[in-house]
């Protein structure tokens, strides 16, 4: 983002001024402010995620009666008041 808007600055000083370089800059710097703030967003709801799920034991291993494929056992705490 900041080397986008660093070559933004440039290509808006450089004369003559490059009508296409200067959108294309403008472009560049509006997705990499769209992905900052999606894996902004991604990273919060992981982290929620993982709060939620503290406690929620998940165990893989090969199934019990010999088959191939994997074998996926869960147990979900359940509180009552």
């Amino acid at each position: 983002m900041f080397k986008t808007n660093s070559k933004l600055q440039s290509a808006k000083r450089t004369l003559p001024y490059n009508e296409d370089l200067v959108s294309s800059r403008e472009d560049q710097l509006q997705d990499w402010l769209v992905l900052a703030g999606f894996w902004a967003l991604f990273a919060g709801v992981d982290g929620w995620v993982s709060a939620k799920m503290w406690g929620f034991e998940t165990e893989v291993q090969p199934p019990a009666n010999g088959a191939s494929g994997v074998e996926l056992k869960t147990s979900v705490p359940v509180q009552f008041p």
